[in-house]
């Protein structure tokens, strides 16, 4: 402690004494000396040395003096600050030391090999590939007689680090981060172990690949994307079966099918370089007509159609977008493969449709628009807490929510509270509903202890819409009619994932029921249960805006799974 007090109020006086601007020698106990301006930070002496700055703990101070003391020539402190280096180096295993000793060291010595190796080593290992080239360039002869063996491989790795740093800057950044990450070893849950790869995506013409053009097969895999067509890919693997690969599928036709199998590294990112994709030609176009008619088959004219393809994110720009002329016909050049095809037309129900172009000729494709049935769906609903009971023994929670929905060419125009439950559709089939919380689709199975699950619809007969009570449906569950399902396709129109079956929905009828509702509340969600009833009633054939998804010809969630 007396030592590291001498050392402090010796720095205090050698710094009041000292001109702040000039250069200073501090000599460490080990016997190197580092030359710069100092100053004092806590427990720290601070050299600033050019542009870079070093901090030694007090107590590895010996002395500091001014610049030209007597301390030994400048290849003797060159090869201690050298050897400290080295000492740093040692104590710190597995992670590279910075360069700032070797850089005070090549200044005094810079035609020293032995310096100049391990100075464009640690420059390297700092990533500064473009200095350490520099270095190792200016004595690669004296070096590579030094370290026959190891010159060789360090101008490799130099090479391969100023390859690397060619590409764009913020990809450089996340690449190094990585490699960081992966080479900490950081423990991680369970049996996982992190997995990251780097690549380069181009065309035969060397132009960038876009993101929008690919399709990964795990939803939980990390793509991200930066400019010239570099990508970075992460994902987590077992740490028992670390050979998983990534699956990543080329699906714009625009290009030639293509998948990309591959592995990431664990220690280190694996950097696959540069892969190749084909795309195609105006030679390879298909000419694809489009026929849009009515049921009745008469001609649609002014009909939107919007082609996009099926598997990629379908931006504007991969969007084909077409007007029908008077006789509802339409034509497009597109490559071979597969698409979704919207067409709106306002007083009729949207229906995409999936299209599958082969090369050469198209025959011609015909849809056929179905009138649309405007309404409105009048709807009351209850939410039941199971735990609470009326003074009567009956169940009860707060009032009856009344609410009424226009439906307007064949789907709700409304997007409240109950859009999160009830889904009334209009297709080619008729009409249809379905009641069930889209909310609950992922909930954890810790959500669902002691919750209703019990779900059901019945239509009531010989009753008024007025006279339906929610408060007890008991009994209209065992005297009321079964809805009849519905005969459309559950994958164009339920949610993937949600285990229920569309009804047919008949004007003027009423429908009542029950179903589980999550509840959100200041804690975990709560599973409660939602009563309902509702009515159709159809009306005159109203206009409404165009919606956003008619407008850039995108369809809704359900829809773009077909």
């Amino acid at each position: 402690m007396r030592r590291v007090l001498s050392s402090w109020f010796l720095l205090l006086a050698t710094l009041a004494a000292a001109d702040l601007r000039a250069d200073q020698v501090v000599v460490l106990r080990s016997g190197a000396e580092l030359v710069g301006q100092v100053s004092s930070e806590g427990d720290d002496v601070v050299v600033r040395i050019g542009a870079g700055t070093l901090r030694v703990p007090l107590a590895e101070v010996a002395r500091i003096a001014e610049e030209g003391h007597d301390g030994g020539d400048d290849a003797d402190r060159a090869q201690r600050l050298l050897i400290r280096w080295l000492e740093t180096q040692a104590a710190k295993e597995d992670t590279a030391a910075e360069p700032g000793f070797l850089e005070e060291a090549y200044r005094l010595a810079p035609n020293d090999a032995r310096i100049a190796y391990w100075y464009a080593k640690s420059l390297v290992g700092a990533g500064q590939g473009r200095l350490a080239k520099g270095v190792l360039d200016d004595h690669y002869a004296a070096v590579e007689e030094q370290y026959p063996s190891q010159a060789p491989d360090l101008r490799r790795r130099i090479a391969k680090r100023c390859e690397l740093e060619q590409r764009p800057r913020p990809f450089v950044k996340r690449y190094d981060q990585l490699n960081a990450q992966l080479a900490s070893g950081a423990a991680l849950p369970g049996d996982e172990v992190l997995l990251a790869a780097a690549f380069r995506l181009v065309d035969q013409k060397g132009d960038a690949v876009p993101e929008q053009s690919l399709t990964l097969s795990s939803s939980d895999t990390k793509l991200e994307v930066f400019a010239d067509g570099w990508f970075l890919c992460s994902y987590m693997a077992r740490r028992s079966s670390r050979r998983e690969t990534v699956e990543l599928r080329l699906t714009d036709p625009a290009y030639d099918a293509k998948e990309y199998k591959f592995s990431g590294g664990e220690d280190h990112v694996r950097d696959l370089g540069e892969l190749r994709a084909e795309r195609r030609g105006d030679k390879d176009l298909v000419k694809t007509a489009f026929q849009v008619l009515s049921v009745e088959g008469d001609p649609v004219e002014s009909a939107r159609i919007f082609i996009r393809p099926s598997q990629s994110a379908g931006t504007e720009a991969q969007t084909v977008q077409l007007v029908t002329t008077s006789d509802g016909a339409a034509a497009a050049d597109l490559f071979p493969g597969v698409y979704v095809v919207n067409v709106y037309r306002d007083g009729y129900v949207p229906d995409p449709q999936t299209l599958r172009v082969k090369p050469g000729h198209s025959q011609p494709i015909e849809v056929r628009l179905q009138p649309a049935i405007n309404g409105s769906v009048r709807v009351v609903w209850r939410i039941i807490d199971p735990a609470h009971k009326e003074a009567d023994g009956k169940e009860g929670d707060g009032d009856d929510q009344v609410m009424n929905l226009p439906f307007i060419n064949g789907q709700l125009a409304h997007m409240g509270f109950p859009s999160t439950w009830l889904n009334v559709r209009q297709t080619k089939e008729g009409l249809f509903f379905f009641v069930a919380d889209q909310r609950m689709m992922y909930r954890p199975p810790t959500m669902q202890a002691g919750a209703p699950d019990e779900s059901w619809t019945r239509i009531a007969k010989k009753k008024e819409f007025d006279e339906v009570e929610l408060v007890d449906l008991t009994s209209l569950k065992e005297s009321g009619e079964k809805p009849q399902p519905a005969s459309v396709e559950p994958g164009r129109t339920v949610p993937p994932n949600l285990n229920v079956t569309p009804l047919v929905l008949q004007p003027g009828a009423i429908y009542c029921g029950q179903t589980p509702i999550m509840v959100p509340g200041a804690g975990p969600p709560r599973v409660q249960t939602l009563r309902y009833k509702l009515i159709f009633e159809a009306t005159g054939g109203e206009k409404r805006p165009k919606s956003e998804d008619e407008k850039t010809g995108g369809p809704d969630e359900e829809s773009a799974d077909n």
